[in-house]
């Protein structure tokens, strides 16, 4: 079922394109991974504590379409559900594109616009197909029929992701069924908030893209991975703080959220290792948070998403920590594809090593139980 609050059509794996400088030719690297983001629907367009009732995930969503759409006029949100009618979704999509629509969530040459084009529809099909959290911010084209300039598709089916809240643990963990299984019940996410916390996170990248520009070309070798980590963590950061604006106060769902994220280090996504990000954003001061207006808000979590990322070369040294703590843990050290091989050669710092292993000692002993967890543990060496 296809979903766009605005034209009442109704019912966070992802693919990089990293252009890369090489002499006078662009390159695109193309590499899809799962971008697994579950969600949760609110029942209301406000921002204010959640009232009870008889909430769903489609209110849910129709809701927070709602909420994007009044807000940001330049942008038509819409919402394509897939799963088993994945192809009755990807063609409304085409429809609501137009002829010659543009990219946004990517820099490129003129001459490679068809080609992203392409590459972010053919991303959004495999986001459909196999149930995954994506956006994709365009530039609609000819023919379209959006009234607007620009189309947010966001894909989401809440039935494979967030059925409840053991399931919606289980998918945004990322672990095996064996561990998975293990997990304590008082780690577990509730399902209509985080379907909200989805929701707002995929939102954002296409708030970012249009505000902030799409992700830069880069010719370092590790530039594109460097600029998703910074954009997944200014993402986290800005739905933590609609989260904690509707809330207004730290909740269970936050923390094990930032518990969640903080083991994905040794994932398949390691750039979603983003729990600082969450955790530097519930330390703000409430009130400031609540006082901001939403443009105020998308530049504050874009600075935190920067602030905790760091410069690039930390990122390369805080990747070459994350091997050499896996090859302490006995794990197989090219947990990552070929785009970080060239770490192996690296010689990370020891407290950077020291911190990545205290860290995941700590958040992964302590999902299999109810020990009280703090937002202050572990921090990174300055």
């Amino acid at each position: 079922m296809f979903c766009s609050s605005h034209s009442h059509l109704c019912n966070c794996g992802e693919l990089r394109i990293c252009p890369a400088a090489s002499n006078r030719f662009f390159t695109f690297a193309l590499i899809i991974t799962a971008w697994i983001c579950p969600v949760a629907l609110a029942t209301s367009v406000q921002e204010g504590p959640i009232a009870a009732g008889d909430v769903t995930p489609t209110s849910i969503i129709s809701e927070k379409l709602s909420f994007y759409n009044e807000r940001f006029p330049r942008i038509q949100f819409v919402h394509a559900k897939g799963g088993e009618q994945w192809h009755e979704d990807y063609t409304t999509v085409l429809t609501l594109l137009g002829r010659e629509a543009t990219s946004l969530d990517y820099e490129h040459p003129k001459e490679f616009r068809q080609d992203l084009v392409d590459a972010n529809l053919h991303r959004i099909k495999v986001m459909l197909v196999n149930d995954l959290a994506s956006a994709s911010l365009f530039r609609v084209g000819q023919g379209s029929t959006v009234d607007r300039e620009n189309l947010c598709v966001i894909t989401l089916n809440p039935d494979a992701v967030v059925p409840n809240d053991a399931e919606a643990t289980r998918y945004i963990a990322n672990l095996p069924d064996e561990l998975a299984g293990k997990i304590h019940p008082t780690r577990f996410l509730n399902n209509q908030q985080h379907l909200r916390f989805a929701i707002d996170h995929e939102a954002f990248h296409c708030l970012d893209s249009l505000y902030n520009g799409g992700a830069p070309m880069t010719d370092r070798p590790l530039g594109g991975e460097y600029n998703q980590f910074l954009r997944e963590g200014a993402a986290d950061s800005f739905a933590a703080a609609i989260h904690l604006r509707a809330h207004e106060r730290k909740t269970d769902y936050l923390q094990n959220m930032m518990h969640l994220r903080a083991i994905w280090m040794f994932s398949d996504g390691p750039n979603r290792c983003t729990f600082e990000s969450i955790r530097e954003t519930t330390g703000a001061d409430l009130s400031e948070l609540r006082s901001m207006t939403l443009s105020e808000l998308i530049d504050y979590s874009t600075q935190v998403g920067k602030s905790m990322g760091g410069s690039y070369e930390y990122f390369v040294q805080q990747r070459a920590a994350a091997l050499a703590a896996a090859s302490e843990f006995g794990f197989e050290v090219q947990i990552y594809d070929n785009a970080w091989k060239h770490l192996e050669d690296i010689t990370p710092k020891e407290e950077l090593v020291d911190y990545r292993i205290k860290w995941y000692r700590y958040f992964l002993g302590t999902l299999f139980n109810d020990q009280k967890i703090s937002f202050d543990m572990p921090r990174a060496p300055e």
